[in-house]
C-alpha cells in the first residue's frame, strides 16, 4: 500500500512538473497583427535575465488592473486606455490614451532599450506596439 502511495504522489509531481513546463513555454497567438515580436514567458524571463539593464516589462492595461488585478513583479505600467467617467452596457467605457508614444518615449530609448508589453489578452499590447512603432518612425516625439 505504501509503494502505491509513493508512485502516485511521484507521478503527481511529475504531472505538475511536466505541466509547468508546458505552461512556462507557452505563448499565446494574438489574433490582431502588430509590429513587434510574439515572445513566450520563459523568452521574456532570458531576455531579462541577459540585458537587465536595457529590458524592460511594460504593462499597458489600465491602472486599475495594474493595481487590483496584479502585475508582473517589476513591470511599468504605461496605460493604451483609460477608464472614462461614461457608463455603457459592460460598465466604464474605456478612451485611447492619446501621449501613449509620449509616455514610452519619455521613460524609454527606443536606441537602447528593448521592450516586453503585455496586457490580458494581446489586444491591447498588439495595439501598444503599433502605436509605439508609428509614433518612433513618425518621427511626432
Amino acid at each position: 500500500m505504501r509503494h502505491i502511495k509513493n508512485t502516485l504522489i511521484g507521478a503527481l509531481i511529475l504531472l505538475f512538473l511536466s505541466t509547468s513546463l508546458v505552461f512556462a513555454g507557452y505563448q499565446y497567438k494574438p489574433k490582431k497583427d502588430h509590429l513587434g515580436g510574439d515572445i513566450a514567458p520563459v523568452e521574456a524571463l532570458k531576455m531579462m535575465k541577459k540585458n537587465p539593464k536595457n529590458t524592460f516589462i511594460v504593462d499597458v492595461r489600465t491602472r486599475y488592473e495594474y493595481q487590483v488585478i496584479g502585475h508582473v513583479e517589476g513591470a511599468y505600467n504605461i496605460p493604451i486606455k483609460f477608464f472614462t467617467t461614461t457608463v455603457g452596457k459592460k460598465g466604464y467605457t474605456k478612451a485611447k490614451n492619446p501621449n501613449f508614444g509620449q509616455d514610452i518615449l519619455a521613460r524609454f530609448s527606443p536606441e537602447t532599450d528593448t521592450l516586453i508589453l503585455y496586457c490580458r489578452s494581446a489586444k491591447r499590447s498588439c495595439d501598444a506596439t503599433n502605436d509605439m512603432f508609428g509614433c518612433v518612425s513618425s518621427g511626432a516625439v
